[in-house]
């Protein structure tokens, strides 16, 4: 049985970015002491670094993914986006 062919340079391309985001998800929360104590960030700096590290990972997360399915409307991307609004506990 044969199947579509896969383009390896491209999965090659998402498994690396995914890598790396990955490392740097826990390399950076970790350079955080550092950055404050020796580079003189204030709080709201490393705060703001964290807030910039983890919205940019929600982003760019769904967009390849959406970019590998071939579609960007994809019916579960935009329910998965909505629900973490849904639950009841973030309601009130």
């Amino acid at each position: 049985m044969s199947g579509p062919a896969v383009d390896r340079a491209r999965v090659a391309l998402f498994a690396t970015c995914h890598a790396v985001d990955d490392m740097y998800q826990g390399a950076v929360p970790a350079l955080l002491p550092f950055f404050v104590a020796d580079r003189h960030y204030s709080y709201a700096a490393a705060a703001g670094l964290m807030f910039a590290l983890t919205a940019m990972s929600s982003v760019i997360q769904p967009v390849f993914g959406a970019l590998t399915t071939g579609s960007i409307s994809s019916g579960w991307c935009r329910s998965a986006s909505r629900s973490p609004g849904l639950a009841s506990g973030y309601r009130d």
